[in-house]
């Protein structure tokens, strides 16, 4: 199978299985209100008062954070530790090198829904939650004629199309949330190597890194299921796009694809090197290599760990400086809690709190800031990387360890294989600080190895 073929079918899979999960989602979401309205109408009535204050939290906070161009000299500020901008900002103000994005359009709640998609739910589950909101007496208000929407749908499409216009050929495009599930699969697989690949859907359908061109014209994609779902996980009620160039590494590995493995489709890869930085109240504690399956515990990789190590101690003194505090609705939410042990875990993360995880990738400008992202908590945040398994039981990623360097994960670990995620081996893949500090001390460049694993 050529590299065009292979491209398009994991992107094919890619799209469809976003649909599934949505329809799934959709589905789980609607029996379950299902099962809420079958209690007697006391109960029901008490059980949607929760998901009211649960709502009322969630905007609450969101609300407390501050925007890009809202933060203060003078008091504290709270951020979204999803959101891009404010990573891109600190990396700027502490002489960071950064893979620049501009915001080409922003959208509202309103908005953004309109055009990410419509799931249908069966008729008969409509019917049966029908019914019983007619008997707990919560049918809602007739809502406003359909041609309102229709117009609306008509001047937010208008603008994916026209946000566009003069986004140079190149360049990927995604949220100040996340990137996209496209971007995802593809360049996890190791088979996307530039933003002007495209998964072909026919001649004149063609699906790129955050877009998709109709004809001679291209238009955001808004039912990437990726984005999707990061922007309904808890952030403020607007999302904006952002157009990036797309940046080559000055460093690859070559290797066997592990999601592969065993698919019949041809598992050899190609990544970028890149390096995930772990903050922790405050402090740097661990890094791993991003696609830790690639890398091997050579001089030369633990010299890179540490440039990454080094760059995001100039983000983490800066957002210090400015007296950042990163947020995650998830964490926040579970302040309120009734279960203690999720209570506890939230205690872990105080609202001052400064823990986060900064993403680099090794280019020709020396290690440069990919994105930011909230830190690893045990009930959500970011991907621990080459530490799956470190000081787990099986499959319990709440008690993984970030502590030290990640070169790459432990043999038996398998990504995709919950299973196999528990501590093992750890030489030669997971090191102490000195272990790697040894080792990045013997550096030479002129000696480095070729990019075969």
């Amino acid at each position: 199978m050529s590299k065009n073929p292979l491209h398009n079918f994991l992107g094919r899979i890619t799209v469809a299985a976003g649909q599934e999960a949505a329809v799934k989602s959709l589905r789980k979401l609607a029996l379950s209100t299902a099962t809420t309205l079958r209690k007697p109408k006391e109960k029901a009535l008490e059980a949607l008062a929760v998901f009211n204050e649960i709502a009322e939290l969630h905007d609450k906070e969101a609300a407390s954070w501050r925007d890009p161009d809202t933060l203060s000299d003078t008091e504290p500020n709270p951020i979204d530790a999803c959101d891009l901008r404010f990573w891109l900002l600190l990396a700027e103000k502490a002489g960071v090198p950064t893979i620049p994005a501009r915001q080409i359009l922003t959208l509202s709640e309103d908005e953004f829904g309109l055009v990410s998609g419509e799931i249908h739910i069966p008729e008969f589950i409509r019917d049966n939650l029908r019914k019983k909101l007619e008997a707990h007496e919560l049918m809602p208000a007739e809502q406003e004629p359909k041609e309102v929407d229709d117009q609306m749908y008509s001047r937010v499409v208008d603008k994916l199309y026209t946000a566009m216009d003069d986004v140079p050929s190149g360049y990927m495009v995604r949220s100040n949330l996340s990137g996209g599930a496209q971007l995802k699969a593809l360049a996890g697989t190791g088979t996307l190597e530039s933003a002007d690949e495209h998964m072909e859907i026919d001649e004149n359908i063609k699906v790129g890194p955050g877009y998709v061109s109709f004809g001679n014209r291209r238009c955001i994609d808004t039912k990437d299921d990726r984005i999707i779902k990061t922007f309904a996980g808890g952030h403020k009620s607007e999302i904006h796009f952002m157009a990036r160039p797309w940046v080559t590494a000055s460093r690859h590995r070559e290797g066997v694809d592990p999601h592969r493995a065993g698919s019949g489709m041809p598992d050899f890869g190609r990544w970028p090197c890149e390096w995930r930085v772990f903050i922790q109240h405050g402090k740097v504690v661990g890094v791993s290599s991003y696609y830790p399956w690639t890398e091997a515990a050579t001089p030369e990789a633990c010299h890179f760990a540490f440039e990454a190590v080094t760059q995001a101690e100039k983000i983490l003194a800066e957002a210090k400086n400015m007296r950042i505090q990163t947020r995650l609705m998830d964490i926040e939410l579970a302040r309120s809690a009734k279960h203690k042990a999720i209570k506890e875990i939230a205690d872990q993360f105080p609202r001052d709190d400064l823990s986060f995880t900064l993403d680099f990738m090794e280019t020709d400008e020396g290690l440069t800031l990919l994105e930011g992202g909230p830190g690893f908590t045990p009930i959500g945040g970011a991907f621990p990387c080459g530490f799956m398994g470190h000081g787990m039981a099986t499959g319990k990623v709440s008690d993984c360890k970030i502590e030290g360097v990640a070169i790459r994960h432990m043999k038996h670990v398998h990504l995709a294989e919950p299973s196999t995620w528990k501590d093992g081996d750890r030489a030669g893949c997971i090191l102490s600080w000195d272990q790697a500090r040894a080792l990045a001390d013997a550096y030479e460049p002129d000696a480095a190895p070729g990019m075969k694993i």
